[in-house]
C-alpha cells in the first residue's frame, strides 16, 4: 500500500536490513569489513561496510533537495537498511557534477563493499 515516499522507502530499507540481518547468522567466517570506491563518470564515491556492535550510518553526501520528483534525503533514509542489519556503513562522495552519477556510485560502491564481507577463503 502505497502511503508516502518517505515510508515507503524507508520501510523497504527497514525489510531488507531484517533479511540481511537473518542471512548473516551469527557472521562465523565473514570478513569484519569492506571497502570499495567507484567512478561513474565524472562521480567517485567510497563506501564501507561492516561489523561492530552498535550499528552506525555515517553519510557524508551532499545533493539538492529533490532530483526530479525524488526527495534525496530519502537516500539516507533507505541506506537505514545497515542499521537493521546491526552494521556499519560509512559512504562519502569525492566529487561529481551529475547527482545521478553522484547515487549511482554511492550504490555501486557500497554493493562491492558489502561484497567484500563475504565469506573468507
Amino acid at each position: 500500500m502505497h502511503v508516502d515516499a518517505h515510508h515507503t522507502i524507508e520501510d523497504a530499507g527497514i525489510v531488507l536490513g531484517e533479511v540481511l540481518k537473518a542471512a548473516l547468522g551469527d557472521k562465523r567466517g565473514i570478513k569484519r569489513a569492506g571497502f570499495w570506491m567507484y567512478l561513474v563518470d565524472e562521480a567517485l564515491a567510497q563506501c564501507c561496510a561492516g561489523f561492530i556492535r552498535s550499528p552506525v550510518l555515517v553519510w557524508d553526501v551532499d545533493f539538492p533537495p529533490a532530483i526530479g520528483d525524488f526527495p534525496t534525503e530519502l537516500f539516507e533514509d533507505f541506506f537505514g537498511i545497515y542499521q537493521r542489519a546491526r552494521r556499519k556503513c560509512a559512504c562519502k562522495v569525492h566529487y561529481g557534477r551529475s547527482d545521478h552519477h553522484k547515487i549511482e556510485a554511492v550504490f555501486k560502491a557500497l554493493t562491492i563493499a558489502t561484497k567484500e564481507n563475504r565469506l573468507r577463503n
